[in-house]
């Protein structure tokens, strides 16, 4: 797991193309912590692209939203209670407040591609 941002790096590879110079970043840095805790460099802060700090706060919310073969589905109160808590932690906190920004437009694309149509506004 710790290696899929560098596989998924030298995968995409170095491109001109606007589009896939992104992909790059976001692969390989959506798991970089505002705080450097974490894999794969351990870089922090404004050291981190705006890419990937935009990538980590989404693909945190997916995964805890989504049921997976491991783990059951977080409700939408726990998964967003928990990037508030690691708002200046994990997350850049004004990546969290743009975040708390789109929670009604988050909250309407999750009741329209869900099977489950009882997410809830907090």
């Amino acid at each position: 797991m710790q290696t899929h941002s560098e596989i998924g790096k030298k995968i995409i590879g170095e491109h001109s193309s606007p589009l896939l110079k992104t992909a790059l970043i976001v692969a390989y840095e959506h798991h970089e912590r505002w705080d450097g805790k974490v894999y794969p460099c351990g870089i922090a802060d404004e050291a981190i692209h705006l890419y990937g700090r935009i990538a980590a706060v989404a693909d945190v919310f997916d995964v805890l939203t989504s049921k997976r073969g491991y783990k059951d589905a977080w409700t939408f109160d726990e998964a967003y209670s928990y990037i508030l808590a690691e708002s200046g932690k994990y997350f850049d906190p004004r990546v969290v407040n743009a975040f708390i920004q789109c929670v009604p437009q988050i909250q309407e694309i999750m009741n329209l591609y869900s099977d489950d149509k009882t997410i809830k506004s907090s």
